[in-house]
């Protein structure tokens, strides 16, 4: 079965095994109680969140314009009039612990960084004026850096356009091709767009493969500002951050619970962070674990402002995610979603599972293994099942979970 037909099989199906569709977020203003299926339309009233500063970053990071975490260091960059380098610092104090040059390209406008299993990319896509015709993403190999605080390395890259960009004159500078912010995600980089002229962002799809593309154009979605940054947790939440111009007034906007890649198709929330003069110009954004994680902002001369770092904690604002069912004290995560032969089920033990079923679209129960891997993860493997849509259930402490999956 191949995956157009599973899709359809997912969309088509849990009406019937599964029920009601509409809000299934306890936190959402429209929340249905007896909703089993997640239709995308929750609404949330305005939600006004202050997070602490950590410290200031140092004095070669005063544009910090990406932020990742990666071999417990945060790692930035600047953006553009500056060097090829990025850095790796302490979360707790902003020391400088490694500083690594990129020989092979000089920067034009980085503006985000985001990482797979094994590399780290930087996106040389920012695009003001809406005049460049040589977008690209710089990919750096982890083995390539021999953790020497000195470090020179050499990317390969990523060059892409738009496929819904004619104009490259500059004439129009309310134009909609600027980018600021991308994610890894599934195999493939995700991009969403700075719109100078209707505080909408659009979602691009690239290949992590090196080579030139024509990115692919998936959707769009209102956010009320303009994108500098965008991160993805281990537990699927999506995280843009940006400002709202003419008081560049920052926010967030969080996207999860949605259907296979299609980020914007679940719940949507935005977030107002305080103002410029509390959080500064906010331009990186990066998870370090579950949903904490950490902001940058860039120097505002005109404000007297230093570059800075925020944290943040989204578990108060999350019930739930994709792959995930959980309360306050009891979570459980199930990944990977698309799963190939194995899935597994986090936060949870074999002899607290008081029912475990693994079902067709069908309704049929199908056989699989499972297998305690540590205290707190269970595998299911289900090798011998074919590609398609199933469902996963158990029960555990008296509470049901039910997740829709995918096997490709």
């Amino acid at each position: 079965m191949n995956r157009r037909i599973s899709f359809l099989l997912c969309l088509l199906f849990p009406t019937v095994l599964i029920g009601q569709f509409g809000c299934t977020d306890p936190l959402a203003q429209n929340y249905n109680a007896s909703a089993t299926q997640n239709d995308g339309s929750c609404t949330y009233g305005t939600t006004n969140v202050s997070y602490p500063l950590v410290d200031s970053l140092a004095n070669e990071l005063p544009e910090s314009s990406g932020l990742e975490f990666w071999d417990q260091l945060l790692w930035s960059h600047n953006d553009s009039d500056n060097s090829s380098r990025f850095y790796g610092f302490d979360t707790l104090t902003g020391l400088i612990s490694r500083s690594v040059l990129i020989e092979n390209s000089p920067q034009i406008d980085w503006e985000d960084m985001t990482k797979d299993e094994s590399h780290f990319y930087i996106g040389d896509f920012g695009n003001n004026a809406g005049t460049r015709t040589n977008l690209k993403i710089l990919r750096i190999p982890f083995d390539s850096l021999t953790g020497n605080p000195l470090d020179t390395v050499q990317a390969v890259f990523i060059q892409f356009s738009y496929p819904d960009q004619t104009d490259f004159s500059g004439v129009n500078t309310n134009h909609n091709f600027d980018c600021e912010a991308f994610v890894f995600f599934e195999d493939s980089l995700h991009l969403f767009s700075k719109n100078r002229s209707n505080g909408y962002t659009k979602h691009y799809v690239l290949p992590t493969t090196p080579g030139t593309y024509v990115a692919t154009f998936i959707d769009s979605v209102f956010v009320d500002g303009q994108i500098t940054s965008a991160a993805f947790s281990s537990d699927s939440i999506l995280l843009l951050i940006g400002y709202k111009p003419p008081a560049y007034s920052p926010f967030a906007f969080l996207a999860w619970d949605y259907q296979q890649t299609d980020l914007f198709s679940g719940n949507k929330r935005r977030l107002q962070l305080g103002s410029v003069l509390t959080m500064g110009q906010q331009e990186g954004v990066c998870f370090s674990s579950g949903k904490k994680g950490f902001i940058s902002s860039e120097q505002v001369t005109a404000l007297n402002q230093v570059s800075r770092y925020f944290s943040f904690d989204l578990s108060s604002l999350i019930v739930s995610t994709v792959g995930m069912n959980e309360d306050e004290s009891h979570p459980w995560s199930i990944y990977p979603n698309p799963f190939q032969e194995t899935i597994f089920i986090e936060g949870v033990k074999l002899d607290e599972l008081d029912e475990i079923r693994f079902v067709n679209a069908l309704g049929v129960s199908l056989h699989f293994t499972l297998n305690q891997l540590d205290d707190e993860t269970i595998e299911l493997n289900t090798e011998q099942l074919s590609n398609g849509c199933y469902f996963l259930s158990f029960v555990t402490r008296g509470e049901l979970v039910y997740v829709k999956v995918l096997k490709e």
